[in-house]
């Protein structure tokens, strides 16, 4: 726990942490924006909704995988 503070606290830039929380919040609550016109259309509608929902939180995973891949780049850099 201590180790996780710690990266948080010494190793990261806090807007740059901001930043990351608020593009994964607005992905996320676009993702479930758009589900709920999934729910209110038929058809193929439906299944262009529920595309474009999956496109949206697949974006902020995205955006988290890239950081958490740019932080193990940069642990191990020296080691290259």
């Amino acid at each position: 726990m201590f180790k996780v503070l710690t990266c948080l606290t010494v190793e990261h830039d806090w807007r740059l942490v901001l930043l990351a929380v608020l593009i994964c919040f607005l992905a996320s609550l676009t993702a479930i924006n758009l589900f709920h016109r999934a729910r209110a259309a038929s058809g193929r509608t439906r299944l262009g909704w529920l595309a474009t929902a999956g496109a949206a939180a697949g974006c902020g995973d995205l955006g988290d995988a890239l950081h958490c891949h740019a932080c193990v780049r940069a642990r191990h850099s020296d080691r290259l």
